[in-house]
Formats: C-alpha cells, sequence, structure tokens
C-alpha cells in the first residue's frame, strides 16, 4: 500500500472515531428555584438606594420562573438588617427564549409592601446547567424616588425546587 493511500486511510479512521461534541443543556423548566445571591460590586451615592447592596453580601432568595418567553418573572431575596427581616422583590419583564445566553430589560424592583417600587433595567448573562439549575450574573441599575442611581452587581445560583403548572 502506498503511503499516500495509507495516510488517506487512517485519518478517514481517525475521522469516525472523533467523539461527538456535546449537547446544549436543556433550558430551565417553569418552577419555583431556590435563589442564593452574592453581591459583586455596588456603587451608588451613600444612602440613596432603598436596597442597600454591599460588596461581599450573600442573601438567599426564591426565584419563580413561568418558562421561556413569558411574563411574571420575580426574584425575592430576604435580607436581615437591625430593623428585622425584609423580603426585597425585582420583577422582571418577559423572560428570554429559551437556551438565552442573556436577558435584558427594564422592571421594577423594592422592599416587598412598598409602594412605588423603583424602575429598574438590568442586564444578565445566562449560564445553562441543565432543566433544573442555572447561574444568572446579574448587573442591575436602579434610580430611586429622589433621582439617585444606584449599580450593583450579583452572581446567581439559582436551583429549581418545585414545579408550575
Amino acid at each position: 500500500m502506498n503511503r499516500k493511500l495509507l495516510a488517506l486511510s487512517a485519518a478517514v479512521a481517525l475521522a469516525g472515531a472523533a467523539p461527538a461534541t456535546a449537547a446544549s443543556p436543556k433550558p430551565p423548566a417553569p418552577g419555583i428555584y431556590t435563589a442564593a445571591v452574592f453581591v459583586v460590586a455596588a456603587t451608588g451615592p451613600e444612602n440613596s438606594c432603598e436596597f442597600v447592596a454591599q460588596t461581599g453580601q450573600s442573601y438567599n432568595g426564591v426565584f419563580y420562573y413561568p418558562g421561556p418567553d413569558k411574563p411574571g418573572a420575580n426574584l425575592r431575596v430576604v435580607g436581615a438588617t437591625d430593623n428585622g427581616h425584609n423580603v426585597y422583590i425585582h420583577e422582571f419583564p418577559k423572560t428570554p427564549a429559551a437556551n438565552a445566553a442573556s436577558w435584558t430589560g427594564a422592571g421594577l424592583e423594592g422592599f416587598e409592601g412598598s409602594t412605588p417600587l423603583q424602575p429598574m433595567t438590568f442586564k444578565a448573562t445566562i449560564g445553562l446547567l441543565d432543566a433544573s439549575s442555572f447561574t444568572m450574573t446579574l448587573n442591575v441599575k436602579v434610580t430611586v424616588a429622589s433621582g439617585k442611581v444606584c449599580h450593583y452587581g450579583a452572581n446567581v445560583a439559582l436551583a429549581r425546587s418545585a414545579p408550575v403548572n
């Protein structure tokens, strides 16, 4: 067998033996997700935000995910302060499409029971892990009633704890 034919045979054999590429993770299933939130950066004028996000703080919360391309997603974060516990709400617009790597938009946020909630804009990078868990790198800009602006960024890990219909 000549060398060119032998080399071609070896190349064809190797190409046939190449491993298949990994499939993309499935998009998250609709449900209630337990959220672990870690604030990686927070900037803004002192005492200008209702939500006092300080770099290095971590929180627990719950994220309601209605499924891809649906309205009603919200994140409720529980915090403890000198004045007791409180729940901070983030209301998001329509969720991104299935398997989206990013999510941007405008929504509302503020303490549960407070009116009115404050306008926010956000940008998130989504890391799909499987149908029951994903991550978000979330960057938020919120304008409070006084007109002052706060920015914060957080890493959020989400694990599905209950399905929704």
